[in-house]
């Protein structure tokens, strides 16, 4: 019986031994554990740190979504310009192209006309210069005539080359070629009469006033000739037929002539 007692006396100071070391054992865990309370606040303030992060780095994404949706559009617009600058700069190298092709045209074509003007300048130089424009005289009244005469046109405004003779009133050609000659004659005469223009001593032309009226008369003509070297032009007052070629002062009788072309 005591044994039975003692047993459980010992029994019991064993369990309360126990009991106590495991209540020490959870004190000192008690002690040495953090506060798990505190962690999840720290924990859930984090998340709500992140949480608001989260929202500030999605509405930054949407600006930039945005702002690189205006890039991409802007972009879109210089590409569109960039081609449109590449087209006009292939229609402007064209045009280039074009405008050299036509420059060295007027280059050729420069080139030809720059010979062909000097071809003619120094045919113009070589080829000789002839002309003569002559009236009868200031001095008065000439005629009337009888007979056959050659008028003396002396009143000389132009003898390129010298080929007309106002003192004989004979042109002489110098060279072989065609000529134009011209003459107007007035008269004081209410009568017939006129001059004709010879060729060498042969008559080539007849300006006449056969039926005039009243006393003041014009007769005028033109011919082209081709002449040889030598060939001499005077103008001769009509044979027989009296008549003043001329008034005093007024030189409207006059004698005219010039190469056209060899």
């Amino acid at each position: 019986m005591r044994t039975a007692v003692v047993l459980l006396v010992l029994l019991g100071c064993c369990l309360t031994g126990v009991q106590l070391q495991n209540e020490e054992r959870e004190s000192k865990q008690l002690t040495t554990q953090p506060d798990i309370w505190a962690e999840l606040n720290k924990l859930r303030d984090m998340v709500v740190e992140q949480r608001v992060e989260l929202a500030v780095t999605k509405s930054e994404l949407g600006a930039a979504k945005i702002e690189l949706g205006a890039t991409k559009t802007e972009l879109g617009a210089t590409k569109t310009e960039m081609a449109e600058v590449k087209r006009q700069n292939e229609a402007l190298r064209d045009m280039v192209m074009e405008q050299r092709v036509e420059l060295a045209d007027m280059e050729a074509r420069l080139q030809t006309s720059e010979s062909q003007v000097a071809e003619l300048q120094t045919e113009n130089k070589e080829r000789p210069k002839v002309a003569f424009s002559a009236a009868l005289t200031d001095a008065g009244n000439v005629g009337p005539f009888n007979t056959d005469i050659t008028l003396n046109y002396a009143k000389v405004f132009t003898n390129i080359g010298n080929h007309y003779n106002p003192t004989t009133g004979i042109f002489t050609a110098p060279v072989k070629g065609v000529y134009y000659f011209r003459f107007t004659d007035f008269v004081w005469s209410s009568g017939p009469g006129g001059v004709y223009l010879h060729k060498n001593g042969q008559i080539i032309m007849i300006g006449g006033y056969w039926r005039a009226e009243g006393p003041e008369n014009y007769t005028s003509n033109a011919v082209v000739l081709q002449l040889e070297v030598g060939d001499q032009k005077t103008l001769q007052h009509l044979q027989r037929l009296p008549a003043l070629p001329h008034v005093s002062g007024r030189p409207c009788s006059t004698f005219s002539g010039f190469l056209l072309f060899l």
